[in-house]
């Protein structure tokens, strides 16, 4: 059986359980159909696409920033995504097999780390639910991220949307004292290595924002950071367009 671990963000969104359970009920969606949305193999190198749109080749410097996002613009823009729509075709390509779900919420905002006032004991509890699982998928956003890569050694795919990585530096994170901070931090780093070690996949999902600076904090192999061209609440904006429910049904179709 598998199982799907959503930890909720601090404002609530998306709303996992609504997007879970559409896919659940398999109301004419087939894997294929959700594939047809996303593109996971890169077509070629950036450097090759930078070079045909530009005819330069790939320089640094602030001054280059608006050229490095125009490429990734004109590629996002004619990569031949199908119409919205056709991610909820009937065909007799495979459906989803049967999931279960937990939505994790931390009402008291603190991503999901015990304090001495508050011990959740997240940890525990989880190791106890996912041992009856065959598959297990986690997923979060912001601080759900941070909740789901800080568990990330008790899942066997992680799949996680702008997090928090190191509560020292961002500019949202919990009311703790710096040492606090500090430790929950190092704690989510061991177990990303642990989970590493133990063949998790990571996926780590970013917008062009202060997020891709978080990601170069976390010891994530090649090809587990995806950068979208696109500002602002990346999983709001992959939900609005349509690419959020084909991309996490591609996940559910792997694990």
């Amino acid at each position: 059986r598998m199982l799907v671990v959503a930890f909720s963000a601090s404002q609530g969104e998306p709303e996992w359980l609504g997007i879970l359970a559409k896919l659940a009920r398999r109301d004419g969606v087939s894997v294929a159909g959700a594939r047809r949305r996303i593109r996971r193999t890169p077509e070629r190198m950036f450097g090759d696409l930078y070079r045909s749109v530009h005819g330069l080749e790939v320089e640094s410097g602030s001054t280059e920033r608006a050229k490095a996002v125009a490429t990734l613009w004109y590629e996002y823009c004619n990569a031949g995504v199908p119409a919205k729509e056709t991610f909820f075709d009937d065909d007799d390509s495979p459906h989803l097999q049967d999931f279960d779900i937990l939505s994790l919420c931390d009402t008291g905002a603190q991503w999901y780390v015990d304090t001495p006032s508050n011990p959740l004991e997240v940890e525990t509890k989880l190791r106890e639910v996912v041992a009856e699982y065959r598959s297990v998928l986690f997923l979060g956003v912001s601080m759900g991220g941070f909740g789901a890569l800080s568990h990330a050694h008790l899942a066997d795919t992680v799949a996680v949307f702008g997090p928090q990585t190191d509560l020292t530096r961002s500019h949202l994170r919990p009311g703790f004292l710096p040492d606090d901070l500090a430790a929950a931090t190092l704690k989510l780093k061991e177990n990303v290595h642990k989970a590493l070690a133990r063949g998790t996949r990571i996926e780590y999902h970013v917008a062009m924002e202060d997020h891709i600076l978080y990601a170069k904090w976390l010891p994530l192999p090649l090809g587990a950071v995806i950068i979208h061209p696109i500002a602002g609440r990346i999983a709001r904006l992959l939900e609005r367009n349509g690419i959020l429910a084909p991309l996490l049904m591609d996940l559910l179709a792997e694990c």
